[in-house]
């Protein structure tokens, strides 16, 4: 080839090729020829190991058009009439190069009732008046079809077609979908299901017969694939029933939706429908005809949206349940003793999860996320759901405490309070004690009456807020949030909580459940929480332990872990020790904490990528590495955000030598109110940790009254002459009165050694004074310094090279 540059293009490839068997030379040498391989199937690019893969989207409305004009003929621009039906004809083409030429070419010339046909037939997805379309376009989709691995993956694939057009939905609908119509024979679990699921919807991404949503774990279809969907279900159904489409799958919506319940003719013959998808676009409350379900026996998935529930009872081998802003009337659940999955969607209004609920015994899959006003659970209702796997209950009911509130040992303490209320003189904690005991008397009272409340049903319920005031106080439905408010003031709360017998009652029910494997959920900080076997099985959760407010998690990805206010100087060798190995991201409130990291995990919570500490005043050490233990690989792998605020006797972040790998994708650090810190770690001379913060982009350090050095370097002869921040882009340090510099020696001539180090932008030597050589700041773009430390900043200011730099002092 000599000099010349060579290009190959490869087009449409299916198969994995050897180049060398169709002479094509493989080299490394630069100068060798590029190929260029375009495919469907993306696997095909892992096999040949290319260099660099890009997605080729469809053609901008502006490049469809013009290729459209020029296949179709200038009069679809010109002609007044034909021009909105051809661009409604454009639009069902998507974008699609081929289609638009195939489309176009065939229209071309013809007359406006063949357009209107033409569009007609690409709306049903059958266009078999237009030459082409079927052969060149539906061909090449239907052949990816063909080329699925397996038969679930194909069943998965014509599954996805019964979503709207040009709409994107979660992939945990299809895992819904697919579980109830069973296509998973050899599947026994939830989580399988799912993860089977999300594998066949990377295969299908990677034939190209998905696309990927806007969010994560969110997919779409292009709408020119969804017609082939449609097309291919149509045609294997006709196959399978000669001259009658077998309706197994139907959805209905809009106008569609409204003229189908009101001809009971359109809903003959329905014994055949398997998937059941009712969703008004006018989110105009549904009224369903009390027969709709008459003689749809086989129904096993039903999705209704904003509407009120009619019997259920014929649907007796419906597995899954989906209601979308459904909340009167959800009585008629407990019908579906076969039900698997029990899925509630933007239904803020359900307040009660009645008694019916107990026949629901199947049950694996429960979701009340977002459910704010349910307030009451019947007892024996969750116990009753005792092969449930996953449960979802954030930003919903959190009132465990209210039945213990009205129980019996809350009236005697309050007797008993009562009687240590009345000293022989008046004082200020006489006076104190009376205010507890009225604060114990309204929550009890409150509670009896709370209690006293849940014998109606949920249909009671909001008939009687229909036509009647409300007779109960405001602050009945609130009592929870109520008493969360209070709860941290109360005098001696923890003793009297954990002193009650929780092995009766709502919360020992959802401690009972043993299946589960996924949770989330907002529990009150008790101490039986430590013993309980909740938690042994889980793999994924969202667990929130504690008396004050969460933070909304909507968008959290991962497990995440909030212990607040348990009354507990350790968590070590319990369920929630456990968790910490799986966890994502930790938050800590726990004042009697004392156990370091490293002895709840010993392997320093492998998989965290984010942890916060709040006033864990009991707490030396985050990590001591001095302890006899199994020494981790390394300490805090993944670790990318480190906040640590209020620890009164904090002495040290990490104690002792780091192993090799630490911290290496640490991005942040906050620091703030630790009184007793001196330094953040100390390295020893023979530690195999370099000092490597390339990662560090932000250090905020403040009111540390002790601190002396970030840094404290042990050792007569060390091997760490610089720490790398070379990202390093933001640094704070403010209100550090003992602060002398990034690093100190704890050995005498360690000074002298260190005189002769070479500096390089972006790291911080380790010298004794923070400002000897500015070039250090050669990233920072906003300085905060306000410290006792002498700084000569006009000096400073003269010498450093970041013209984009801003410093605050």
């Amino acid at each position: 080839m000599g000099t010349r540059k060579v290009l190959v293009i490869l087009d449409n490839v299916w198969t994995q090729l050897n180049l060398w068997e169709i002479g094509i030379p493989i080299s490394r040498d630069p100068k060798c020829c590029k190929l260029l391989v375009s495919s469907r199937n993306q696997d095909i690019f892992k096999e040949m190991k290319t260099k660099r893969n890009f997605l080729i989207g469809g053609l901008s409305k502006h490049d469809a058009w013009s290729l459209f004009k020029k296949v179709a003929g200038g009069s679809i621009e010109i002609d007044l009439e034909l021009r909105p039906i051809a661009e409604q004809v454009l639009a069902e083409c998507g974008g699609l190069p081929v289609a638009i030429s195939t489309v176009g070419g065939a229209l071309q010339g013809e007359s406006i009732p063949k357009w209107r046909n033409a569009l007609r037939q690409l709306r049903k997805a059958c266009p078999k008046d237009v030459p082409g379309v079927i052969e060149r376009v539906y061909g090449k989709i239907e052949f990816s079809y063909e080329c699925l691995p397996s038969e679930e993956a194909k069943s998965c694939f014509l599954l996805c077609c019964i979503f709207p057009e040009s709409e994107e939905f979660p992939i945990e609908f299809l895992v819904m979908f697919a579980i109830g119509l069973g296509l998973f024979k050899d599947i026994d679990s939830i989580s399988g299901a799912r993860d089977y699921v999300i594998t066949v919807v990377e295969t299908l991404k990677c034939r190209s017969l998905l696309l990927d949503g806007h969010e994560k774990d969110w997919f779409r279809m292009h709408d020119v694939v969804r017609d082939v969907a449609v097309y291919i279900a149509s045609k294997e159904l006709a196959q399978k029933k000669s001259d009658k489409l077998e309706r197994r799958y139907m959805e209905r919506g809009g106008v569609e939706l409204n003229d189908w319940l009101k001809s009971s003719s359109l809903r003959a013959d329905m014994s055949t429908t398997e998937l059941l998808v009712l969703v008004p676009t006018d989110e105009i409350e549904l009224e369903l005809p009390a027969t709709i379900f008459d003689g749809m026996e086989n129904l096993k998935v039903l999705m209704i949206e904003c509407s009120i529930l009619p019997s259920l009872s014929l649907l007796k081998n419906l597995q899954t349940l989906i209601l979308v802003d459904c909340c009167r009337n959800i009585d008629v659940i407990g019908e579906l003793r076969s039900l698997m999955i029990l899925y509630f969607l933007e239904c803020d209004d359900v307040k009660q999860l009645p008694d019916t609920f107990k026949n629901l015994s199947n049950l694996r899959l429960l979701n009340l996320t977002g459910c704010t006003e349910l307030k009451v659970i019947s007892p024996g209702v969750i116990s009753s759901l005792s092969r449930l796997e996953e449960l979802y209950m954030w930003d919903s009911f959190e009132d465990w405490v209210v039945e213990k509130l009205g129980s019996t040992e809350t009236f005697n303490w309050i007797s008993q309070l009562e009687v240590d209320a009345q000293p022989e003189e008046a004082s200020d904690e006489s006076e104190e004690s009376e205010v507890d005991v009225d604060i114990w008397k309204k929550f009890n009272r409150l509670a009896v009456e709370k209690l006293a409340s849940t014998e109606t049903t949920t249909d009671q319920v909001s008939q009687r807020e229909e036509d009647e005031e409300r007779s109960e106080p405001e602050e009945l439905d609130s009592l929870g949030d109520l008493f969360a408010e209070y709860v941290e003031d109360l005098e001696n709360y923890d003793h009297r909580a954990n002193s009650m017998d929780w092995r009766v009652g709502l919360l020992s029910e959802l401690l009972s459940l043993t299946h589960l494997t996924t949770l989330e959920v907002v529990l009150p900080p008790i101490e039986i929480l430590r013993t309980s076997k909740l938690f042994h099985k889980l793999e994924r959760f969202k667990i929130s332990i504690g008396w004050d407010e969460h933070e909304d998690l909507e968008d959290l990805e991962g497990n995440y872990l909030r212990v607040h206010d348990l009354d507990a100087s350790s968590l070590a060798d319990t369920g929630l020790s456990l968790l910490l190995k799986k966890t994502n991201k930790l938050e800590l409130k726990m004042k009697n904490l004392t156990d370091p990291l490293n002895v709840l995990d010993v392997n320093c919570c492998a998989n965290l990528e984010s942890l916060t500490l709040k006033d864990c005043d009991s707490l030396e050490y985050l990590i001591d590495m001095t302890l006899k233990q199994d020494t981790p690989r390394s300490v805090f792998l993944v670790l990318n955000y480190l906040e640590i605020d209020g620890a009164r006797r904090l002495k040290e972040i990490f104690h002792g030598d780091l192993p090799l790998g630490s911290l290496q994708k640490l991005e942040r650090l906050t620091l703030q109110n630790l009184p007793a810190l001196t330094t953040i770690w100390t390295i020893g001379s023979q530690s195999r940790w370099l000092g490597d913060l390339a990662a560090v982009h932000c250090i905020s350090i403040r009111d540390c009254q002790s601190l002396e050095a970030i840094f404290a370097l042990r050792g007569s002869e060390h091997h760490v002459k610089e720490i790398n921040f070379l990202s390093l882009t933001r640094l704070e340090l403010i209100g550090l009165p003992s602060f002398t510099g990034m690093s100190r020696s704890t050995c005498k001539g360690m000074e002298r050694q260190l005189e002769g180090s070479s500096l390089y932008p972006n790291s911080l030597a380790v010298e004794h004074s923070l400002f000897s050589d500015p070039k250090v700041f050669f990233l920072l773009e906003k300085l905060y310094f306000v410290t006792s430390l002498e700084v000569n900043f006009h000096l400073l200011l003269f010498q450093i090279t970041n013209y984009n730099l801003t410093i605050y002092y």
